[in-house]
């Protein structure tokens, strides 16, 4: 993460051996020097891309034209960076390679067009989506029916699902060459590698279609989930050490610390992090406790009668509504505020300005609710509910502002709503915002303006819309408003989302990483004694469990183990 992945592939790309070559080093058995010669292609393919070069042989990207094999690269990549994608190959080849972007309701739909190109952009949803229309008869996906010279997968981990569409839509692609480009080959268990060795067609688990898919995911389970979670040292040492043997043969890993002859492979400047313990006022206190008792009284009652499972997405929204009331209690509906702090206008359901339903509430601080838009029209904005973190993350923007004007901050927080109290305290015209509401040609908009806008200080991103894959070096100072729980044994069979200790890192790596010449600041708001507080440990806890790449894959096991998680958040 932050190690220049967009330089690499486009390295890989313009190094591309002939097939003579390739012919000639055939013989060469699978794994020798494999190392060294993906070092070497790379040097090779990094010093093509300086098209300063002053040496007598043909420009690089000429003889890539000339010598390039047939059939283009594909790089598949969240919608996010699709956009970076085209810039930086832009950038770094003077727009000499064809690159098209395949994407957007006026798509082609001839794959002549796409032979003819050096690279294919697209994204993981279109590729489900063309995939999907086959499947139904409507018509031929475009992307499925030519060999490819090469499939790059951005944030392969995406595909940890088997029976998702998009993972079978992968699955199915024709190419000579693959790669997968990921910072978290393993997220929460072992089963999230299947799809990755599949889609490598590593031996044997390359299945085609949805029932070799499928029988050969089962076989994967045999051969490595079941023995790694078994309690016999042997039996789970076997299923880990084919693991390791696969990834050692097949996986080339770069991190930020590792060095090249003595020297690192990326020289960047210094981290801190640090984390700001806060407390609840008085009032807030008092709303928590209320919410945090009921909660843990619910839980206990699911225990006792052996129904946590099947209450588990209840006990979850009492979390969120803990973890919301930490941030502010605008963020829980009116009917969820612990009626002895508030008035009865409190949980009036009429605006006191408009009589009407309130729309996107505002509590101020004598506790009375309002629509956002009746109070900025009243010239009551000042008058807005100042909650402990968000006194807090104020008084940082405050004091950037004094001892670093020149500095640019991105704020991520999971709550969309946070992050628009956030923006109601801000001086216009010095902040923009990002989050999951904004189409692909506004999301462009706003990070090229805050790239480019000196007025443009503060980014407001929600993790999910902008955790991965930006390239946000301009600024170098980055807040975590709220701590994100997913546990490793919690995600839904559907979701490709991280855990929240990699969501983390993610957020932070789209500041710290290559291209970062400032050191580098981030910064977690925490509120002690809160749910907070306990959602830090178990995300050290859930670092070991992958580090350690431990798997729980049984039912049994999957419940015990929430319900572990449950009891130690409301301990």
């Amino acid at each position: 993460m932050g190690l220049g992945k967009t330089i690499t592939v486009l390295a890989l790309v313009v190094a591309d051996r002939t097939a003579e070559l390739e012919e000639e080093e055939g013989s060469r058995a699978l794994g020798q020097g494999a190392e060294e010669d993906d070092c070497a292609d790379l040097i090779r393919g990094l010093e093509n891309l300086n098209l300063a070069s002053s040496s007598s042989s043909p420009p690089p990207l000429d003889y890539f034209k000339t010598h390039r094999s047939q059939g283009p690269t594909l790089i598949v990549c969240p919608l996010s960076v699709l956009q970076n994608w085209r810039k930086q190959i832009q950038t770094h080849t003077n727009d000499r390679l064809k690159v098209l972007v395949f994407h957007g309701p006026m798509r082609t739909k001839d794959p002549e067009l796409l032979k003819e190109q050096d690279i294919v952009l697209s994204t993981y949803p279109v590729l489900a989506s063309e995939f999907s229309r086959q499947a139904r008869g409507e018509q031929a996906s475009v992307l499925h029916s030519f060999q490819w010279r090469r499939v790059v997968l951005d944030e392969g981990h995406v595909i940890c699902n088997p029976k998702a569409k998009q993972s079978r839509a992968v699955l199915q692609l024709n190419a000579e060459r693959r790669w997968v480009v990921t910072g978290t080959p393993l997220q929460n268990k072992l089963d999230d590698l299947y799809s990755l060795f599949a889609f490598l067609q590593i031996y044997p688990f390359k299945g085609f279609d949805i029932h070799r898919v499928l029988q050969d995911f089962e076989w994967f389970r045999c051969l490595i989930s079941d023995p790694a979670r078994s309690k016999v040292a042997s039996r789970r040492e076997q299923g880990l050490s084919i693991v390791r043997s696969i990834l050692g043969t097949y996986c080339l890993r770069r991190s930020k610390t590792q060095k090249i002859g003595g020297k690192p492979i990326l020289q960047l400047p210094k981290k801190q992090e640090i984390v700001r313990h806060l407390e609840l006022s008085e009032e807030e206190q008092e709303i928590y406790d209320a919410l945090f008792q009921s909660g843990k009284a619910m839980l206990r009652t699911y225990i006792k009668e052996g129904t946590v499972m099947s209450h588990y997405t209840k006990i979850l929204e009492r979390l969120v509504r803990l973890r919301q009331l930490c941030c502010h209690k605008q963020l829980l509906p009116a009917t969820e505020l612990n009626p002895s702090n508030l008035s009865a206008s409190d949980i009036a359901e009429e605006c006191c300005v408009c009589l009407e339903p309130i729309e996107r509430a505002v509590i101020t601080k004598c506790a009375h609710i309002f629509c956002k838009g009746c109070l900025a029209r009243e010239g009551g904005e000042e008058g807005v509910y100042m909650s402990t973190k968000l006194k807090a993350i104020l008084s940082e923007i405050e004091q950037l502002r004094e001892t670093a004007p020149g500095d640019k901050v991105v704020i991520f927080s999971q709550f969309t709503s946070f992050l628009d109290i956030i923006e109601s305290s801000l001086v216009p015209g010095t902040f923009a915002k990002l989050d999951g509401r904004l189409t692909r040609a506004k999301r462009d908009h706003v990070i090229e303006s805050f790239q480019n806008d000196q007025q443009l200080q503060i980014l407001l991103i929600s993790m999910k819309a902008g955790g991965t894959g930006l390239n946000l070096v301009v600024a170098n100072h980055v807040f975590i408003t709220d701590l994100w729980w997913n546990s490793a044994v919690e995600k839904q069979a559907s979701s490709s989302s991280p855990p929240c200790t990699l969501l983390h890192s993610f957020a932070m790596d789209r500041v710290y990483r290559l291209g970062q010449t400032k050191d580098v600041r981030v910064v977690k708001f925490v509120i002690t004694g809160t749910i907070e507080e306990r959602i830090l440990e178990l995300q050290h806890k859930k670092e070991q469990l992958i580090a350690g790449a431990m798997s729980v894959s049984s039912k049994g096991e999957l419940q015990r183990v929430r319900t572990q998680d449950l009891n130690f958040l409301f301990r």
